[in-house]
């Protein structure tokens, strides 16, 4: 029973306004259990509001929307709190047998406040903080502001079991609910359609808050192969979606929690590679988000054929990585966080973090428009700077841009854009083939350190750099005036094995991942030559960095995926063996002989006795990634679908992503027949709808790319070359 709310609470429970409350909550309570809400415990009363039953009643709330009210009642026990210097206990609760796990949490947990206390400049705004992990949570975590509520393996970590991957991801989860206190619940934006704000501010603000408190993570680096090559993936095919979507029912807003509008972001086309390959500079990853080379980064994050293109054309002229150029819409979480960055980056930190400042000074206790969030940045930025209109070419329009670099005479570049798509041959509709965006770019020269800014913008046919005192690499004759990819070509392979010699010392860890990924998404799309992006593989020999791996990883992965079943896979297994080698011989582990796969697991696990309902799409996806596992998954979906839809509903998001996972491998007209039976035979979707066009368009061109590149690749590795 809940007397603090009210019919008027009811009526407006997911939105955003803002009430006043004084919670109190009314039932069976024992004797070791407690109530926990979002402000200060007040009192209670026994046999109230019946014999048996105990009223707890709490402080006054400050104003706050309705979606963030949290109730629970509870034997869960906590560590001694920690005192957070602006006076205000911070806690973290759990099971009794789960509290040890919570030390990490609340260590990791309190830093972070104290940084964005101090980032923000604001102070926290309730009188207590507490986390809590609970056994069965639907969602991964929710902001419930001053009882912020986790799924158990989202905060609770043990160093003697617990892998660093899970600690890394503890750490991220945490920060990004702890930057909601102050942006989405200190201040919370009107309607739903500004989730990609909302949710991509918190995602870029927990790398900060997490780097603050683990400075030897990198995990800056690491944003750019969780969140920025993954939603560019998404974002180069014509199912993408803008990360600005209206809303207009339940199972929408459920669909906007995606990768676009969490982690969208910019990738600049930039000659950073040329120059990357000739001298070795860092072009890709000098910390100047935005720049050409982010553009290739938007390109990156499925492919950077922008970037290939530039870099090839440009070995003087470099185009550092842009930090956010963004792409258009993959995830709202992912594509919004590398918006935020790029916005960060061409503004200045100084000059984003005051306005972000200004912004929830301003509107604290209050509901703002996105609009309100640019006004306050451009009071900070350049008076020329029409930030609006930047940001609306990213977050209005759907995909990303692919910006080539062309030489021209006088050591002048050229720079023109154009949208980029994973398949060049897609049809597009007349409207789509005008997307244009504004452009921030970054780029050095070979004659100077200095970072060099211009702006490509919509309403421009091209834009021309200047490059007096570099060098230019030689081109090619029948060079296209977009992509140079014979230059690219000669250069790659010329600098391949300087690269395998000298990687570490001649370009920066987050340069060589940007470099292999950008190659492999270009090849990808058929814009660059597949044995190059090969060739480039073979400095892995020497690598021993993770980040680069990790891009090696997905795209080994993906090519086992496309190849698995054909006499080329072999080949590939035994490439890839060979130069994972020295890294797997440092590195090391255990493998128990023991371990096996069940086929009756997935039976096994429809018993919520044996794994919860929040993790049985967890294992579905585990045992669809293995290639024995996949086909009994798919045959599972299509045959008990009416069993999950009755069971998790069609608004489940987990359920709608499960298709497009499963599906990703496929790569015949056979199985995209079976996609489209099935989806006509069950032809509502829900929150998945947009998920099941994105697995038909994947499945489409995993076919094209077989057709396109798999006589190359066998052929590549029948050669041996390294």
């Amino acid at each position: 029973m809940f007397r603090g709310l009210d019919q008027k609470c009811k009526n407006n429970w997911v939105s955003p306004r803002r009430q006043l409350w004084r919670p109190s909550w009314g039932g069976g309570r024992r004797d070791n259990q407690m109530g926990h809400s979002l402000m200060l415990f007040q009192g209670e009363v026994s046999d109230s509001p019946a014999p048996g039953l105990t009223t707890v009643e709490f402080r006054t709330s400050v104003p706050m929307v309705t979606y963030l009210t949290c109730f629970i009642v509870s034997d869960f026990q906590r560590l001694p709190p920690v005192n957070i210097s602006q006076g205000f206990p911070f806690s973290v609760y759990s099971t009794p047998a789960q509290v040890n796990k919570t030390a990490y949490a609340l260590e990791l947990g309190s830093k972070v406040t104290e940084y964005y206390i101090d980032y923000f400049n604001i102070p926290y705004p309730l009188p207590k903080l507490d986390m809590i992990a609970i056994p069965d949570f639907v969602s991964g975590a929710m902001e419930h502001w001053g009882l912020v509520t986790f799924r158990e393996t989202l905060m609770l970590y043990d160093a003697n079991i617990s892998s660093t991957a899970n600690q890394q991801r503890v750490a991220l989860v945490v920060a990004h609910e702890l930057a909601h206190m102050w942006f989405g619940n200190l201040m919370t934006l009107k309607w739903w359609n500004d989730l990609w704000l909302n949710e991509g501010f918190a995602t870029y603000m927990e790398y900060k808050g997490v780097d603050n408190a683990h400075p030897d993570w990198h995990v800056m680096d690491s944003f750019l192969v969780d969140e920025l090559h993954p939603v560019m993936v998404l974002d180069a095919v014509l199912s993408s979606h803008p990360i600005v979507q209206s809303v207009g029912h339940p199972d929408e807003i459920t669909e906007l929690f995606d990768t676009i509008s969490y982690n969208k972001d910019l990738l600049h086309v930039t000659s950073g590679v040329t120059r990357n390959f000739e001298e070795g500079v860092s072009t890709l990853d000098s910390e100047n988000a935005i720049n050409t080379r982010e553009a290739l980064n938007t390109h990156n994050r499925h492919f950077n054929a922008a970037e290939v293109n530039c870099q090839l054309t440009i070995a003087d002229l470099t185009l550092t990585r842009d930090k956010d150029c963004i792409m258009g819409s993959l995830n709202a979480e992912s594509g919004a966080a590398s918006i935020i960055r790029m916005l960060e980056d061409f503004l200045g930190a100084d000059k984003f973090r005051e306005g972000v400042s200004r912004f929830l000074n301003k509107f604290k206790f209050s509901n703002a428009l996105t609009q309100d969030l640019y006004d306050e940045l451009e009071s900070s930025g350049p008076e020329a700077l029409d930030i609006t209109r930047v940001m609306d070419t990213w977050t209005r329009q759907m995909g990303f841009p692919v910006v080539t670099v062309t030489p021209q005479k006088g050591g002048v570049r050229e720079l023109r854009q154009s949208r980029f798509l994973a398949d060049p041959d897609a049809l597009r509709d007349q409207q789509e083939d005008g997307y244009l965006w504004d452009i921030p770019v970054t780029y050095t020269t070979a004659s100077s350190d200095k970072v060099h800014r211009a702006w490509l913008n919509s309403d421009m046919d091209s834009q021309r750099v200047e490059n007096h005192l570099g060098k230019t690499i030689p081109s090619s004759p029948d060079q296209d005036s977009n992509l140079d990819l014979p230059v690219l070509g000669s250069i790659a392979q010329h600098k391949t094995s300087a690269l395998a010699n000298s990687a570490t010392e001649s370009l920066e860890t987050p340069d060589r991942a940007h470099l292999l990924d950008d190659a492999f998404k270009l090849a990808d799309s058929g814009l660059l030559d597949y044995k190059i992006a090969l060739n480039l593989t073979g400095y892995l020999g020497n690598e021993t960095e993770y980040i680069p791996w990790s891009v090696a990883a997905t795209n080994f992965g993906f090519l086992r995926k496309m190849l698995s079943g054909t006499t080329t896979y072999p080949k590939l297994r035994k490439y890839v063996r060979n130069l994972v080698d020295r890294a797997y011989r440092q590195v090391s582990w255990d493998v128990d002989p023991e371990d096996s796969n069940s086929n009756n697991y997935i039976e096994y696990a429809k018993d919520e006795s044996n794994v919860r309902s929040q993790d049985f799409f967890t294992v579905l996806h585990f045992i669809a990634s293995n290639p024995v596992g996949n086909p009994i998954v798919w045959d599972f979906i299509r045959s008990e679908w009416e069993y999950l839809t009755g069971r998790f509903t069609l608004n489940n998001r987990y359920l709608g992503r499960t298709i497009p996972h499963v599906c990703s491998s496929f790569a015949n007209k056979f199985k995209l027949q079976e996609m489209e039976m099935f989806f006509s035979l069950y032809p509502e979707a829900g929150a998945g709808t947009t998920a099941r066009k994105q697995a038909l368009e994947k499945v489409s061109n995993n076919i094209k790319w077989l057709e396109k590149h798999r006589t190359t690749i066998d052929t590549w590795l029948t050669q041996g070359v390294v």
